[in-house]
C-alpha cells in the first residue's frame, strides 16, 4: 500500500473446510501476497487507497477457485492463465454470436492440448452451434485414451445419444448408448 486507509481481510484457504479469516489494518507500507490458496478483501475505507501491485504469470499456472466462505465449498474454477481465459471468452462470445461457421473450428480446439476448461468451453459451444460437427468434436475427444477430458466426454456422448438417439447416426462406431 502507498497510500490511504482502511480496512480489509486476508483468507487463507487449505483446500479443506472454510477458509481462515484475518482482519487486516490498511495502511502504507502494508504488503500483501496472494495466491490460489490466499485472497483479500476490502471492507472499508477511511481515505482512498493507492496500491502498487506487482503480480508474476507462472510458466504452467493451476486453476483459482471462487470459494464459498462459510463452508469452504468450491463454487467456481477458472484457469489463472490470461491466455485461456481468453479462449473461454472468445468461445463465449462466438456462441453468443451465433456464429455457427466457428463450430468445427471450435470442435477441433476443444481436442488440443490446451487448458481442460478452455477446450470444455471451447466444445460446449460448437454442440451449441452445430450440432453434427461439435458431436463429431465430442466422440473424437471421448476417443482420446490419452487426454483428461476423455471419461467426462464419453459420459456426455452416452448421456446424448440417450436422450437424443438420432445423435446415434452421428457416430462413425456404434454410440455406447
Amino acid at each position: 500500500m502507498i497510500a490511504g486507509n482502511g480496512r480489509g481481510r486476508a483468507y487463507d484457504w487449505s483446500g479443506a473446510g472454510p477458509p481462515e479469516v484475518t482482519n487486516l489494518v490498511l495502511q502504507p507500507g502494508l504488503r500483501l501476497a496472494c495466491d490460489r490458496s490466499r485472497s483479500r478483501a476490502i471492507v472499508s475505507l477511511d481515505t482512498p487507497l493507492v496500491i502498487l501491485r506487482v503480480s508474476c504469470e507462472r510458466p504452467c499456472p493451476r486453476a483459482t477457485s471462487e470459494v464459498e466462505i462459510a463452508t469452504g465449498r468450491v463454487v467456481h474454477r477458472a484457469s489463472a492463465c490470461p491466455a485461456e481465459g481468453r479462449a473461454q471468452l472468445s468461445a463465449a462470445l462466438l456462441g453468443a454470436m451465433g456464429r455457427a461457421d466457428a463450430a468445427p473450428v471450435l470442435a477441433d480446439y476443444a481436442c488440443g492440448q490446451a487448458d481442460g476448461g478452455a477446450r470444455w468451453e471451447a466444445l460446449r459451444h460448437a454442440l451449441a452451434l452445430d450440432t453434427a460437427a461439435g458431436f463429431a468434436g465430442l466422440s473424437r475427444l471421448a476417443e482420446d485414451p490419452g487426454d483428461e477430458l476423455a471419461p467426462a466426454a464419453r459420459a456426455l456422448r452416452v448421456s446424448l445419444c440417450t436422450t437424443y438417439p438420432q445423435l446415434a447416426n452421428l457416430c462413425e462406431a456404434p454410440c455406447p448408448a
